[in-house]
């Protein structure tokens, strides 16, 4: 252990000293979300779900323990695949366990809708608490945009497409930023002429909007095409920007690009006839992309 890590875990014992003194005296959230958050930065996770499992034993009620509790289990998703690679499966678990925990953990749910498809199959008995949270938000707040996005990832991520379609549908002209989810639901609900039409809209904006460079421009829109399964696009644009760009931009136009040719070249490995050849040569030039 090097000087600076001591002198951090110094400071972080002396601060659980100073929360536990405050809890002595009297029960208190804030010091508890505190004191777990200072094992969090450790990576002593199971710790931590110790401190806030106490704190709510003495305040059941309390969404501030419970939310941190969530977040503890968004930490070790986190951790799982920083550690063991692509251990989407036991991550996903973990952020299952959080909306569980805590319903309106919109952290936990982009997560879980981020993982690739196929990593872990939700069903909405899994995430019932969730589904309904966000539900009851939509009816209370039918004006705000972000119950309608929570709640349609939901339903994306248990395969609940056609009430995610049912859902934005009504609301997409009045909420512009939805028009995302509903290409999505369109897309995993086998309706890609719906889909291509509002990702063609999506794509023209992009190209057009003035406050994005182009290399800004080129990487939403890569992202876009990606998402609408139109893969080779998607890889064109960003090599098209790739050696045009310099600095932060580029590196990150580099590694958009390399994992995508990985993406790529996985694909045509699956594929039932033989596309070994081209998936190599995918393979070679994301290496050579990503400076491997």
């Amino acid at each position: 252990m090097n000087k600076g890590s001591s002198t951090v875990n110094a400071t972080l014992e002396k601060a659980r000293t100073a929360f536990q003194n405050q809890i002595a005296r009297s029960e208190n959230a804030d010091a508890r979300v505190n004191w777990a958050r200072s094992y969090v930065i450790q990576r002593k996770f199971n710790e931590a779900e110790e401190v806030l499992q106490q704190g709510l034993q003495e305040l059941p009620e309390n969404d501030e323990l419970a939310e941190a509790r969530a977040e503890v289990r968004v930490n070790v998703a986190r951790e799982i695949l920083r550690t063991k690679g692509a251990s989407n499966y036991a991550a996903g678990l973990q952020l299952i366990e959080a909306l569980k925990i805590f319903p309106g953990k919109m952290d936990a749910i982009r997560f879980l809708a981020s993982l690739p498809a196929g990593s872990i199959v939700v069903t909405p008995k899994q995430i019932e608490g969730a589904l309904e949270h966000w539900k009851r938000e939509i009816s209370e707040q039918p004006e705000d945009v972000e119950p309608h996005e929570m709640y349609c990832q939901l339903l994306e991520i248990c395969g609940e497409h056609e009430t995610a379609i049912q859902t934005l549908t009504p609301v997409v002209e009045k909420h512009s930023s939805i028009r995302q989810f509903l290409a999505r639901a369109y897309l995993r609900n086998n309706q890609q002429d719906k889909a291509d039409r509002i990702y063609d809209v999506l794509i023209e904006e992009t190209h057009d909007d003035e406050s994005l460079n182009e290399a800004q421009a080129a990487y939403r829109i890569a992202l876009l095409q990606w998402e609408a399964t139109r893969y080779d696009d998607a890889i064109s644009t960003l090599e098209k920007t790739h050696p045009e760009v310099d600095g932060k931009v580029q590196t990150a136009i580099a590694d958009q690009l390399g994992r995508l040719l990985v993406l790529r070249s996985r694909q045509f490995l699956m594929q039932e006839e033989d596309e070994s050849t081209v998936a190599l040569e995918l393979a070679v030039k994301a290496m050579d992309v990503l400076g491997e």
